[in-house]
């Protein structure tokens, strides 16, 4: 049998071996996780490697989950006409800064009626040529429950486009950023969006530091408090693991994210676990007819659930010397001002970001960023 060596299995609730090394104290408090919080039946072959050799009941000769190359997540369409056109920057700027050794795949999850389309693009190389990695697309029909009349009904009027929201895909999107774990082969995977550029050369070790991903950190005034209350009322999370820890510096920000994939896993079952008739897509959109969780986001709802299980300094850590991406495109007509070199001069971040707000139509972000992926 081939000696295999495997990472605890802290998420399926499987304890390391006699003699072996355990985890480190984490420095967030001690909380009694909820009882209704599951431990996921993981195979065998999805135990995460950390250096423990597992007893025989643990091992298998079956594909693992890779534990040293990221998978890359966007989840996108073509009706969204302003960031659509961005995609094949996106993609561009993987091309010019990742080293390809330190990706698994690029998943593009679409609607089904864009499948055909992508699959084209990657075929024709407009996405794909000499990229250095796989690509694959995933209809979200596959990961979701509601369709989206479904999940229009369940939006509150206020978010509706008609009615000056962002609509109903808004929401989607972000469930979708947690559904595609499903569909996840590594270990860790990094949430994307339409106005994502990678800006400097990136490999594993900068993102997962001993197996730990980084984290954004705190960003004051970049996370509503409705986020974090929202999201630790659905989980019953302690007090420390919903409002309050908005406040901590060791936190997640918004996109790009990296996420690691068993958590996720573990935060659908828990839900589903709790109302074992509905999905996840459909449990959290139910949320958003109640005052007091309606605001969650699928970041303040990773974060929580894995600040309850205490699994957040197992698998993330906060560096002081980099961050995941630069915030001067986030702000109201921060365009103006964006100053392309001192962003790509910045060596302390990874990612950049110029979102609809700042103020830039497509074209205009395209012909002052895409020289640079050149």
């Amino acid at each position: 049998e081939d000696e295999v060596e495997e990472r605890h299995a802290v998420v399926a609730g499987i304890k390391p071996a006699v003699g072996s090394a355990t985890p480190s104290p984490l420095k967030i408090p001690k909380k009694n996780p909820s009882a209704n919080v599951v431990s996921l039946n993981i195979k065998p072959s999805d135990l995460l490697i950390r250096g423990v050799s597992a007893p025989p009941y643990q091992r298998s000769r079956k594909p693992r989950l890779i534990n040293d190359k990221l998978t890359l997540v966007l989840c996108t369409w073509s009706g969204d006409t302003e960031g659509f056109p961005r995609v094949q920057m996106l993609v561009s700027s993987f091309k010019k800064f990742m080293d390809p050794r330190a990706v698994a795949e690029m998943i593009f999850v679409v609607p089904e009626s864009d499948v055909a389309s992508f699959k084209e693009k990657m075929f024709t190389g407009v996405f794909g040529k000499e990229v250095g990695f796989a690509m694959r697309v995933v209809a979200d029909e596959q990961l979701k429950s509601l369709s989206r009349e479904e999940a229009r009904k369940m939006v509150p009027k206020g978010e509706l486009k008609e009615n000056g929201g962002r609509g109903e895909n808004y929401r989607m999107q972000m469930a979708l950023k947690l559904l595609v774990a499903k569909e996840v082969r590594t270990e860790f995977y990094i949430t994307l969006d339409n106005d994502v550029f990678l800006k400097r050369p990136t490999k594993y070790s900068d993102l997962v530091i001993n197996g730990k991903a980084i984290v954004q950190g705190r960003e004051t005034g970049r996370h509503r408090s409705s986020w974090w209350s929202s999201s630790g009322t659905i989980l019953q999370s302690p007090h420390d693991c919903g409002t309050a820890l908005s406040y901590l510096p060791f936190q997640i920000g918004v996109t790009p994210a990296i996420l690691h994939r068993h958590s996720v896993m573990s935060l659908m079952a828990t839900l589903e676990s709790r109302h074992p008739t509905m999905k996840f897509d459909a449990i959290i959109f139910s949320y958003l007819s109640k005052k007091e969780a309606s605001d969650w986001t699928e970041y303040t709802l990773y974060w929580s659930h894995i600040c309850t299980q205490n699994y957040a300094e197992l698998f993330h850590t906060l560096a002081p010397d980099r961050r995941i991406y630069d915030s001067t495109g986030f702000s109201w007509n921060s365009f103006d001002s964006y100053d392309v070199d001192a962003v790509f001069k910045d060596n302390s971040t990874f990612f950049g970001v110029v979102q609809s707000i700042s103020g830039a139509p497509s074209p205009d972000v395209i012909k002052a960023l895409s020289p640079r992926f050149a």
